[in-house]
């Protein structure tokens, strides 16, 4: 009998709820443990391996729950949230899945752990280290904080999932995607603002027994701090039938927490063209890292994939066991929730601007133009900042009315690809994130033109890049 099957038996006896084919019915082993895990197993990583949570909360705060308001579509939050896609969510997913196995306490945790910090550090978050120890065992939670507007507000709203991983497995699923959520939540929300305080947690310690949301929950509960609801995202990648994909699992404590599960709901509900995800409410679970925020007083769901995944703590829990597109769903569905929770406010700013439209290569000397456009949510007048890619930018330019073209002109004085992309900013003075880049290549100086080998150019664009790497 393998120890993945006799662990299984083990952790549905601990939490009392086996049950015996009755007498005289003809059921396969295989086929009880399936249905077993099918009807009672609360998802958790750590409790196939035996283990489960054993520190206890030493006291428990009260938190009030916050002041919902009804949930209506936000253009605004939409075009924010549908930049996540799947090229995003996999860049992350690979980067995180390339360290290995990432075990609490090796180095190549502790590098997965440096990766998350740097990019909520380059994110302009406010991103620091959580140390914790326990025993033996130590490890890093990595926090990264974008401080509300409200200067009357102390609420906190966590999105939170566990970056570590079990000896042998790479992760991808338990918990490279709840993790992707995380730091994909973090970098829509960058720039972004918000009334209330947003933490975006990476939790390590998780496959011990919960160790690193344990200590961070402890000294948040010491500090005071006024957390309203904690979304923790373990395992959200995995289906095996197309019905799997359009469920949820959400996992609450059946009393506090409970409200959480149903706002959840009604952003569902509110977006279902867009997400097309039911939440299935799924009761009690101490399964992850949302357990201890309950035991010392906190609001917090588990959200989980619907279909438990069949490859999960093995060498097969990997990018290509996933569905990539349930999972960018589902997190672009708590990143909503997220968002609505902690008072998002719509743009001030004009939307990012086309990529740059104008010629792709030409000659040293030459002055070629380049046009873009955008507009303002609030139909304000717009300045346009060209960037050349050779140091040197247009300068603002403009007003435009909101939706006219702009347009500006350069040359350049050297044989190189530039990348030409632009930027927008209203007549109050909030700005745009920068368009994508134009790729421009200048061959020849202008007198060595030759019109045929720019047609030529024209109609071969990866010989234009072969060029102008030789060059």
């Amino acid at each position: 009998m393998n120890k993945k099957i006799m662990s299984l038996l083990t952790c549905v006896i601990l939490i009392s709820v086996v049950s015996i084919p009755a007498i005289g019915i003809e059921i396969s082993f295989e086929e009880n443990i399936v249905n077993l895990k099918e009807k009672y197993f609360h998802p958790y990583s750590g409790c196939l391996e035996g283990v489960i949570p054993t520190k206890v909360a030493e006291f428990k705060i009260v938190v009030e729950k916050p002041e919902i308001k009804s949930v209506s579509y936000n253009d605004d939050l939409i075009s924010l949230v549908e930049q996540l896609d799947e090229d995003m969510y996999l860049g992350y997913l690979e980067d995180l899945v390339d360290f290995g196995p990432r075990v609490t306490g090796t180095t190549a945790c502790d590098d997965a752990g440096d990766y998350i910090y740097n990019l909520f550090d380059g994110m302009g978050l406010d991103a620091e280290y959580f140390y914790w120890e326990d025993g033996g065992l130590y490890g890093n939670n990595i926090i990264g904080t974008l401080e509300g507007e409200d200067p009357m507000s102390d609420e906190i709203y966590i999105i939170c999932g566990h970056y570590d991983s079990v000896p042998g497995s790479p992760g991808a699923d338990d918990n490279g995607a709840g993790t992707v959520a995380v730091i994909s939540a973090a970098y829509l929300f960058r720039n972004a603002e918000f009334d209330h305080t947003i933490k975006f947690v990476a939790f390590s310690g998780e496959e011990q027994g919960l160790y690193g949301s344990y200590y961070y929950a402890q000294a948040a509960a010491q500090n005071g701090d006024n957390i309203k609801a904690v979304l923790n995202l373990d395992m959200i990648g995995y289906t095996e039938t197309p019905d799997d994909g359009k469920k949820l699992k959400v996992f609450d404590d059946e009393d506090v927490s409970v409200w959480i599960t149903e706002f959840l709901d009604s952003i569902a509900v509110e977006y279902y063209d867009l997400f097309n995800l039911d939440i299935i409410p799924s009761g009690w679970s101490w399964g992850s890292d949302h357990y201890y925020f309950w035991q010392y007083g906190y609001h917090a769901i588990f959200g989980h994939e619907y279909r438990f995944n069949a490859y999960y703590h093995s060498p097969q829990d990997i990018i290509e066991n996933m569905d990539i597109d349930y999972a960018v769903r589902s997190s672009q569905l708590m990143i909503v929730s997220l968002a609505e929770l902690s008072g998002f406010i719509s743009y001030n700013a004009p939307y990012i601007p086309e990529i740059p439209t104008g010629p792709s290569n030409g000659i040293v000397g030459e002055e070629y133009t380049y046009t873009t456009v955008t507009t303002d949510p609030q139909g304000d007048q717009i300045e346009y900042l060209f960037s050349w890619g050779d140091g040197t930018d247009s300068g603002w330019i403009g007003p435009y009315s909101s939706g006219d073209t702009a347009e500006a002109s350069h040359s350049w004085t050297t044989k190189k690809t530039f990348e030409v992309k632009v930027k927008s900013k209203d007549s109050n003075g909030y700005e745009s994130d920068w368009s994508e880049s134009l790729h421009v290549t200048i061959p020849r100086s202008k007198n060595t033109q030759n019109v045929w080998f720019l047609k030529v150019l024209e109609r071969f664009p990866l010989l234009e890049k072969l060029i102008s790497i030789i060059i």
